[in-house]
């Protein structure tokens, strides 16, 4: 357990947390070594990362260059432009004059899925859950056990933060494909937005912000909101 430790409550943890994984697959045996290659040419394990792995700026130039939805977004909208917009939705939800917890949640939003950067991509959730793929997140979940540490992260997903990943999703459907989901397309209740929700929705999606200032904008978050022994390792 980490990121302060739940928020500070350690009582029952397992019916509060959920799962990385909506459907959870059975254990499935990897080889020693997943090779990986990064930009510096230097080859890694997935399975077994080294310190210089966990350096955000390098990471946040990679999930930036990952374009949500596979692609089929009216413009490129990076995981990172993502990751911000479920962040500052977890600010509004949680804001820091009436929770203490304001700045752990925001983290965990801005880093769930960090896992991205360590050459899996961006799936689409369908594919993700269909039989067969149970060692693409066997991988994942194995990555991001190795994150936990170096980033004072969870081995899981706070349902705060599925609640605002889910939410994220339903703002970019009204702004990028014009139209709210389904009700029974989306895993939560039906929701609509503040204003301030609002406006952080459309800064977040604006057709201008490029990989490189979406990458920017990410990594002055993570200064901003990261624990000071987070940042000396990884900043």
């Amino acid at each position: 357990m980490s990121l302060e430790q739940y928020l500070t409550d350690p009582n029952d943890l397992e019916n509060e947390i959920t799962s990385v994984f909506d459907l959870p697959f059975p254990p499935v045996d990897l080889p020693e070594a997943i090779p990986h290659s990064t930009e510096t040419g230097r080859v890694r394990n997935l399975l077994a990362l080294e310190e210089e792995d966990f350096q955000i700026k390098p990471l946040a130039r990679r999930l930036a260059k990952i374009c949500r939805y596979g692609g089929a977004s009216p413009w490129f909208y990076a995981v990172t432009s993502h990751s911000l917009l479920v962040s500052k939705l977890l600010e509004i939800e949680f804001p820091a004059e009436i929770y203490r917890e304001s700045r752990a949640y925001a983290y965990a939003g801005l880093m769930h899925d960090v896992t991205e950067a360590f050459g899996i991509g961006d799936m689409i959730s369908p594919i993700k859950r269909l039989k067969g793929f149970e060692a693409y997140n066997e991988i994942e979940y194995r990555i991001r056990e190795q994150l936990v540490g170096p980033f004072d992260l969870i081995e899981h997903e706070l349902p705060e933060v599925k609640r605002a990943d889910e939410r994220a999703y339903q703002l970019e459907c009204r702004y990028m494909k014009g139209s709210w989901p389904r009700p029974e397309a989306t895993k939560f209740e039906p929701w609509y937005p503040t204003d301030a929700e609002h406006e952080a929705c459309l800064f977040y999606l604006r057709q201008e912000i490029s990989w490189r200032d979406s990458a920017r904008l990410f990594i002055t978050a993570f200064d901003r909101l990261a624990l000071d022994s987070v940042k000396e390792r990884c900043l």
